[in-house]
């Protein structure tokens, strides 16, 4: 599977103009690699890992790590939610209190 991200505002990669981001999927190896993209604190709340997301986006698709700093936020934030989405229900269920 591959995920077509449309960029906001387009980024310069390799002196071109790029207004969209192509993810494939993630591969086992990727995860034993570069870890969850989600965090667990210690009230049990999930949250993103950005700099792990970051990882994800250059590991998943063509942009090197300056790439990745020319994004805005509001594209880089999407792109990390995307890259969440390929884990899907990953977060560990919290047992109820009997």
């Amino acid at each position: 599977m591959t995920i077509t991200i449309k960029l906001k505002k387009p980024i310069k990669v390799l002196d071109a103009d790029t207004d969209t981001i192509e993810l494939r999927e993630p591969t086992t190896r990727d995860v034993r690699k570069l870890g969850m993209p989600i965090a667990i604190g210690a009230d049990g709340d999930a949250g993103m890992n950005m700099d792990v997301c970051a990882k994800y986006l250059v590991a998943l698709s063509n942009l090197t790590d300056g790439d990745i700093d020319k994004l805005s936020v509001e594209d880089f934030v999407d792109a990390a939610m995307r890259i969440v989405t390929f884990f899907g229900n990953a977060t560990p269920e919290t047992p109820s209190a009997a």
